[in-house]
Parts: structure tokens; C-alpha cells; sequence
């Protein structure tokens, strides 16, 4: 009788674990999911922009010919790094408006560059 019961919790015990695995296995799938989700849906910059931005370094002012912020757009280019996702990033300051802005731009894994979100300027 002690056995059979001995048995039957290693058997319980091994199905929670396998349970508990699983789930935290499809926690990690959703969040990532999401992430491509949220990248494919940032707006893409016109096909015009992508060699000049692709080019660019720290300190370069480029004219994109089209572009969210106005055809043509006066950009200097403040940072270009690598984001965690290991994608290539400008940190771009607006310099056509009255009032210069900043703006993030990365570029995705088909070599388009798209609007992403800064956490922090």
C-alpha cells in the first residue's frame, strides 16, 4: 500500500512540473509574439530614405527626399547604434520645423527602415 501511494505522488509531482514548464514555455512565446507584432505594425519610412539612412553616422545631416516629417526633411543624425533586439538605430533631430524634434528610426531584418519608439531622448 506505501508503495502504490509513494508511486502516485512521484506521478503527480512529475505532471505538475511538466505542467508549470509549459506554461511558463508559452509565456515566453507570447511576448515574443508581441514584440514582432508591435515592429510590423510601426509605419514604415518611404524606400527613398533607406541607402541614405542605412549610410549614415553619428554627426551626418541628410536631406530625405520623402519622409513622416515633411518632403524633403532636414535630419542630423545624433546616435546610430544597435538596439536589443540587435537592430540598427538613428537617433535622428528634426531640424526642418521651427522647433527641432527628436525621432527614432531602426531598421528591420528585410533592410527597411521604420518610425520606432524612444524610451528616452
Amino acid at each position: 500500500m506505501q508503495n502504490t501511494r509513494t508511486k502516485i505522488q512521484v506521478l503527480l509531482m512529475t505532471a505538475s512540473l511538466g505542467l508549470l514548464a509549459a506554461c511558463a514555455s508559452t509565456q515566453s512565446n507570447s511576448n515574443a509574439v508581441l514584440a514582432a507584432n508591435s515592429i510590423a505594425a510601426s509605419p514604415l519610412l518611404p524606400a527613398s530614405s533607406f541607402a541614405l539612412l542605412t549610410a549614415a553616422n553619428s554627426g551626418d545631416q541628410l536631406q530625405l527626399p520623402e519622409s513622416p516629417w515633411g518632403s524633403p526633411a532636414q535630419v542630423t543624425v545624433k546616435d546610430r547604434y544597435f538596439s536589443a533586439s540587435n537592430r540598427l538605430c538613428l537617433t535622428l533631430q528634426l531640424t526642418s520645423g521651427a522647433q527641432p524634434q527628436n525621432a527614432l528610426v531602426c531598421r528591420n531584418e528585410a533592410e527597411q527602415w521604420y518610425q520606432g519608439r524612444a524610451l528616452a531622448f
